[in-house]
């Protein structure tokens, strides 16, 4: 996923075998633009969290969700869901040419 912020871009990218992922599938390549300061927000339980997971559905829907412990010793879910940015053709074509 890639997201502009005002230094430019970010791009994450995700190897298919790594040791922080407990399960990764992804059928296809794709591209989706999310408000930089808004995908913040969602990693900010992450500093807490036991487990993560981020699923990106093929609208480019993102949904974060964090299993922290309670104070009680239960375990209560943390969701934070987000629409990717909608771009108009000259944002759309300088977004492709970002490395």
């Amino acid at each position: 996923s890639s997201t502009p912020a005002s230094l430019g871009f970010l791009d994450i990218e995700f190897p298919k075998s790594s040791d922080l992922f407990e399960l990764f599938e992804c059928t296809e390549t794709m591209r989706t633009d999310y408000d930089y300061e808004s995908f913040l927000q969602g990693l900010r339980a992450l500093t807490v969290s036991e487990e993560s997971y981020f699923r990106i559905n093929e609208s480019g829907l993102l949904c974060i969700q964090h299993q922290v412990e309670t104070q009680g010793g239960g375990r209560c879910f943390v969701d934070f869901i987000m629409l990717p940015n909608v771009l108009d053709e000259e944002e759309q074509e300088g977004a492709e040419a970002a490395p």
